[in-house]
């Protein structure tokens, strides 16, 4: 059995299991679950031997049923998520049963809203094939699917039981997923950690390799990021809402393009427009622009920003009125409550919030000067 990592995630009084380990020894944690049915929901774009493989193995275990779903952003509605509440109850779902989601973070995100409403709450175990999910969304409670106005319009605060990643299925990653799953790193870095930066860099100098090495690195860094802002604040309200930087702009993105963009390129464009707008305020210096700029290119996110070039800037604000921070700050309708770096390492405030209000205009000239550049 591979043992490459273990952790325990604290998020405020939430505390559950982080396993990084092969399929076997995965199937081993899955094991010790008490249960009286796994219901496994997985991507069927993920590599059949190594999903037959996991299958069969749970199968081993307890009863079992096995749903296969194309996970991509336009999947996160409520139909897709009453699918799979139905699926369960089909097969006889009880209190004592175990969702399993086995994706990336549409799928995960999707399923822990259903784990979330089954009886009121089943276990949920989260198995994140992709890099964005295993050192990003798993890491936080939060679940969600699109209203028809707004990305994670509608979802909840829930727990998994654990997460459980399988080193197996990064072997087969396309590398546009790797590298855009490496984006929330980048943004760790420069909103949580600046004194890493030098030592993320290093790191990723040989560029995007499909190293177990490597992505050990990247899910210990991302999980204590993640834990220094959320151990205290697990709505994300407070001190994780650094955690948002480049992601309401991101998410529009995102949205517009029915997951064409996927997310780690709209939060990228989303950094390099908030950065923008942090030196017109007179915040972050012409290198620390530069530097985002910087890291980006050095993970290869780059080149998938280009199709964002042709999304007109005012149906990126019209999506902004739905952002799920309005409301945390009193702002008219020409003002936007952004997450805005004061300095590398630390965001601007207004009335004790980790937010700004932000101008239409300001949004506006940043968001088409990054489009001219990609």
């Amino acid at each position: 059995m591979v043992n490459i990592y273990q952790e325990l995630i604290k998020i405020q009084c939430s505390h559950y299991p982080y396993y990084v380990r092969d399929i076997s020894g995965g199937v081993e944690i899955i094991s010790k679950i008490q249960a009286d049915l796994f219901i496994i929901v997985y991507d069927n774009k993920l590599d059949i031997k190594n999903i037959t493989r996991l299958v069969n193995e749970v199968k081993g275990i307890s009863n079992t049923a096995v749903l296969s779903v194309f996970a991509h952003e336009s999947m996160k509605t409520s139909e897709s998520l009453m699918n799979i509440i139905n699926f369960a109850f089909d097969n006889n779902v009880t209190s004592n049963s175990v969702l399993i989601a086995v994706g990336g973070g549409v799928l995960t995100d999707i399923c822990g809203l259903a784990a979330s409403m089954i009886y009121r709450g089943i276990k949920l175990v989260c198995v994140p094939t992709t890099v964005i999910a295993a050192a990003d969304s798993t890491i936080s409670l939060k679940h969600a699917v699109n209203s028809t106005r707004s990305k994670n319009g509608i979802g909840v605060f829930y727990k998994p039981y654990a997460i459980v990643t399988i080193t197996e299925f990064f072997d087969t990653l396309p590398q546009r997923e790797y590298k855009a799953g490496l984006v929330e790193s980048v943004k760790n870095v420069l909103c949580i950690s600046p004194d890493s930066i030098g030592i993320f860099q290093n790191a990723m100098m040989n560029g995007v390799q499909y190293t177990y090495d490597e992505l050990e690195f990247i899910i210990k860094c991302a999980l204590e990021d993640k834990m220094k802002v959320l151990k205290d604040d697990m709505e994300e309200r407070k001190s994780g809402l650094v955690l948002e930087y480049g992601h309401g702009v991101g998410h529009v993105v995102e949205l517009y393009s029915k997951g064409e963009v996927n997310h780690g390129e709209g939060v990228a464009f989303g950094m390099l427009v908030m950065s923008r707008v942090s030196h017109d305020l007179g915040c972050l210096s012409s290198q620390e622009v530069e530097l985002h700029e910087t890291l980006l290119n050095q993970i290869g996110v780059m080149a998938g920003l280009r199709q964002i070039k042709q999304i007109p800037s005012d149906e990126i604000l019209r999506c902004l009125m739905y952002d799920n921070k309005r409301g945390y700050l009193r702002a008219d309708a020409l003002e936007f409550p952004m997450v805005v770096l004061e300095r590398l390492g630390k965001c601007l405030t207004e009335a004790d919030v980790n937010l700004i209000r932000v101008h239409k205009s300001l949004l506006i000239k940043n968001i088409e000067q990054v489009q001219r550049v990609l």
